[in-house]
Parts: C-alpha cells; sequence; structure tokens
C-alpha cells in the first residue's frame, strides 16, 4: 500500500505540477529583489501559498461539483467570490508583511549614543522609500494578486476540459475498436457458415453415392474446420496455416469429381513467421469454384498465385467464368465477396489494393496487402 502512495505521488503530472510551482515561486522572488532578498521570499512565499490554495479549491470543489456538471452560473459566481475573498485577504496579509520589515529596518537603523563614535555609518540593505511607496500603492498590489489568482483559476478550468477531452478521446477510440471488432466477427460469421453449408452437401453426395474418396474428403473437412474453429478467432494466422486451408480445400473439392480438376495453385512464401488475417483468401476460391465450371465443363480451370514476403502479400486468381454465368454479375458482386472487401477495409485500411477484371469469358482478381 506504501508502494502505491509512493508511485501515486511521484507520477509524471505530479512532478510537472511541482516544477510548475516552484518555477512560480522563483518568478515571483526575482520579480522583488529591488527591495530585500528575506522580503522578497517572505511575499513570494505567502503569494504561492495563496494560488495553491485556490488551485486545490477549484479542482477539489468549484470543478466537480459545478463546471463538471455544465453549471456554467454557479461556477462563474462562486469563482468570482473566492478570488475576491482571497485577494483581499492576501492583500492584507502582504500589507502586514511590508509594515513588519519597515519598522523591522527602522529599529535596526536606529543609532544609539554608544555608537556615536564609530567612525563607520550603517547603511541598509535595502531602501525605505521602495517598501513606502508600495504600501502607498496598494491598489496595485490587489491588482498584482487578483491577475495572479485568475490566471491560476484558468489554467485549472483550461486542464480540466483538456483532460476531459483526452477522456472523451479515449472513450472513442474504444468504442470504434469495439465496432471494429463486432463488424469482424459478424463478417467472420457470415462467410464460415456458408462455406459449410456448401461443404457438406458435397459430403453428403460422396457418402451418398459411396464414393471410395469419402474418407479423405471427411479428414479434409475435418481439418478445414479446426482451423475455422480455432484460428479464425484470432486477429492474425500465421500464412502457412490459411495456405494449408486453401489446399485442404481444393483437395475436398477435387474429391466430389471424378475426373481430375485443372487447378494450379503456385506460392512462394519469403518467411514462416508472415502473418495475415484468418479466412480471408478462402472467400476468393469459394467465388472461383462456384462460377469457374471447373468439374462441370470442358476446358474450365482456376489458377492461384500466391507470393510473399515480410513486407508485402500478392495473391492472384484467375478462372473461366462458365456458360451459367456469362451474362450475370454475381460472381464480381456477391455477399461473400463484399464481406472479404469489408473485412480488408477493416484489418488493413489504406494498406491494400483490390482490382477485378473480366475479359474475353475469364475472371482476374489481383490482391496486394502491405503488411507492414
Amino acid at each position: 500500500m506504501e508502494n502505491r502512495r509512493v508511485e501515486f505521488f511521484w507520477n509524471r503530472e505530479s512532478v510537472v505540477e511541482i516544477l510548475i510551482w516552484v518555477a512560480v515561486f522563483l518568478l515571483l522572488t526575482v520579480s522583488s529583489f529591488p527591495l530585500d532578498f528575506y522580503l522578497s521570499f517572505s511575499l513570494s512565499i505567502v503569494l504561492l501559498i495563496g494560488m495553491i490554495l485556490l488551485s486545490l479549491f477549484n479542482r477539489k470543489f468549484i470543478i466537480p461539483f459545478f463546471l463538471s456538471k455544465e453549471r456554467f452560473f454557479w461556477t462563474l459566481l462562486f469563482t468570482v467570490v473566492i478570488i475576491v475573498l482571497m485577494t483581499i485577504v492576501f492583500s492584507f496579509l502582504e500589507e502586514r508583511i511590508l509594515y513588519y520589515f519597515i519598522e523591522k529596518n527602522r529599529v535596526a537603523s536606529e543609532v544609539s549614543l554608544l555608537d556615536i563614535s564609530l567612525p563607520e555609518e550603517r547603511k541598509p540593505f535595502f531602501e525605505e522609500e521602495s517598501i513606502v511607496s508600495l504600501l502607498g500603492n496598494s491598489q496595485t498590489t490587489k491588482w498584482k494578486i487578483l491577475i495572479l489568482f485568475l490566471g491560476v483559476t484558468l489554467v485549472n478550468f483550461l486542464s480540466f476540459y483538456r483532460q476531459r477531452s483526452l477522456v472523451a478521446e479515449q472513450v472513442r477510440n474504444s468504442l470504434l475498436q469495439e465496432k471494429m471488432q463486432m463488424e469482424l466477427n459478424f463478417l467472420r460469421s457470415q462467410i464460415n457458415p456458408h462455406f459449410l453449408f456448401n461443404a457438406m452437401n458435397n459430403l453428403y453426395s460422396l457418402v451418398y453415392m459411396k464414393d471410395k474418396n469419402a474418407p479423405d474428403a471427411i479428414l479434409s473437412l475435418s481439418e478445414m474446420l479446426r482451423y475455422v474453429t480455432n484460428c479464425s478467432k484470432n486477429n492474425e494466422i500465421l500464412l502457412e496455416k490459411e495456405i494449408l486451408y486453401l489446399e485442404n480445400y481444393i483437395d475436398f473439392h477435387r474429391f466430389s469429381f471424378e475426373n481430375p480438376l485443372n487447378i494450379t495453385f503456385e506460392k512462394y512464401v519469403e518467411s514462416e513467421s508472415i502473418m495475415i488475417a484468418p479466412m480471408l483468401l478462402q472467400p476468393f476460391l469459394e467465388n472461383s469454384f462456384k462460377y469457374s465450371g471447373v468439374g462441370r465443363e470442358d476446358d474450365s480451370y482456376i489458377l492461384l498465385s500466391l507470393n510473399a514476403t515480410n513486407n508485402q502479400l500478392h495473391f492472384y486468381i484467375e478462372n473461366t467464368i462458365c456458360e451459367k454465368f456469362r451474362t450475370k454479375k454475381e460472381f464480381s458482386n456477391g455477399v461473400g465477396l463484399q464481406n472479404v472487401q469489408q473485412r480488408l477495409q477493416l484489418c488493413y485500411p489504406n494498406r491494400y489494393v483490390l482490382s477485378v477484371n473480366e475479359l474475353n469469358n475469364i475472371y482476374q482478381l489481383d490482391l496486394v496487402i502491405n503488411l507492414k
């Protein structure tokens, strides 16, 4: 408990505030040096105590009970009353200190009969006339104290508004982060069941037809579900796991057709430590299987190319467009692809380029992500 108190006292804000008060005290002392060092020191101490008391009163009472609740009238009223009262009190204290030093100086400067024979004449350290002039200008002293107290109050209020602005900014950032996370979770919940339903339909067909590839298809589906269940909950996973998922996805679809599928997957990964958002590339591959006609039409194909370095990921996919969809735009406007684009914007804002091209019944998708 004691360590916690020490840590609280010596935090950064406390140290800065102490240094500011020390600087104010030195400025007040230096400004009164023409009078006397001890007199200047005493006057500065009194003013410093007044400013600290006013600052504490503002922060512990006026700001929490009035200003923070937007009670501007009461805030202004109490602030004016307190500043006026404290100005009167501390002006009186300053005058008392000046009278004391004048009286003390007069007593010290009196020459007794025993001192007449001394050749040297005592000269006071400070001129009495300068102090008397200060007493004659009591209004000037009051204005000086009033300005100092107003300055302290203004600094307290500005500090309060700055702190409230920082807290509001932190709250906004926190809410934005939560909103982004909710959007990501929602998009993932749309992508994962969409694939699962298709996979279960394919698996049902294999089992119903008593296909020999059914066990291998079940194993591939099991690996994919493990990836979806475990890895897709993280914000980032190793790129190699995403690649393994794509390979299992391709193998699973190979088992659904008797004839070999024209699918090529070229990949180059510079490092095993490259990270990527999970389930980011699979919807593109799923889109290609759906609209390419692979396994259903001759000369149909899917070509995938993935090139990844520590700084950049380049994913390219190309596929034919089957006869059924050649007059439609579903493959470029599907819900799955829109979800991926939203996830890209959330995970890699202003750090990716996604381009889609259709030419001569060939669909091309090119994605470049700056990973750093």
